[in-house]
């Protein structure tokens, strides 16, 4: 008897290692308990390193509730394993963006034993997408009518594509000046274009429209909150500017031509 199960753990243990994608075994804090060699260059620690840190720590902060509340549901037995987007931290500290499927094994009694974690590196992936928003919306401007007549639904392409719940459009007027043109928002989203007014605008350098303008290029802020160029927009009424929404975590915006930037915001 003692055989026959030892030949199936075996059977995992050898897929467990030679898995393509990093692999860990956490335990119900959150601690490593094992690894293999995937998960290990994926991340730069050795295997003695990452038994002594929690999955918190090599998760960006913005990603840990996310990833806290899906261990919560396989505790509670709501979903039997889950699987999301969201960003690692290698140890030189720059982030990636992986695949994160998680499940949970159980003693028969159903006591929690221990975390199943795979982390597929996605970060070409994501780059690749983004590399390709910018022929996109040049190609639906072409085939437009008119600038009015396809923005908003460039604007919807650009949310759906990227995941994201608001996009806006700002136009660069003679004065050096961005001014809010357009705007699309998910039915879901808390955030969008009630907030802003058309008076709305930015200037060269500041949040991402002004970023965009000033670098010539794609921008890409995972977490506008820590960005020194983020700041609220300022207005044409006397009133000071609210503080930028605190849901608001992402951005990235682009340039098509000399006097648009699309942006777009994850809340």
């Amino acid at each position: 008897m003692q055989i026959g199960l030892r030949e199936p753990q075996q059977r995992f243990r050898n897929a467990f290692q030679n898995a393509p994608i990093g692999m860990a075994l956490l335990g119900t804090d959150g601690r490593f308990l094992d690894v293999n060699a995937a998960l290990c260059q994926l991340l730069g620690y050795a295997p003695e390193q990452l038994s002594l840190i929690t999955v918190q720590e090599i998760t960006h902060p913005l990603d840990v509730e996310g990833m806290m509340a899906g261990t919560r549901q396989l505790l509670t037995g709501e979903t039997a394993r889950f699987q999301t987007e969201q960003r690692y931290l290698h140890s030189d500290g720059h982030a990636g963006w992986a695949l994160i499927s998680v499940s949970l094994m159980r003693e028969p009694n159903g006591r929690p034993l221990y975390y199943v974690l795979g982390i597929d590196d996605i970060t070409p992936r994501k780059a690749e997408r983004l590399r390709a928003i910018p022929v996109a919306v040049t190609r639906m401007l072409v085939e437009a009518p008119t600038l009015e007549a396809g923005s908003r639904g460039i604007l919807q392409r650009l949310c759906e594509e990227l995941g994201w719940a608001v996009g806006q459009l700002w136009i660069r007027d003679c004065d050096d000046v961005l001014r809010l043109r357009d705007s699309w928002q998910a039915p879901s989203a808390e955030a969008g274009p009630n907030l802003i007014s058309s008076v709305t605008t930015h200037f060269p350098g500041i949040d991402v429209p002004g970023q965009v303008v000033a670098r010539g290029d794609v921008v890409w802020i995972a977490d506008i909150a820590s960005d020194p160029n983020f700041g609220p927009p300022a207005t044409a009424a006397a009133e000071p500017p609210e503080d930028p929404p605190a849901t608001r975590v992402g951005s990235c915006g682009l340039r098509v031509g000399p006097k648009c930037v699309f942006s777009v915001v994850n809340p």
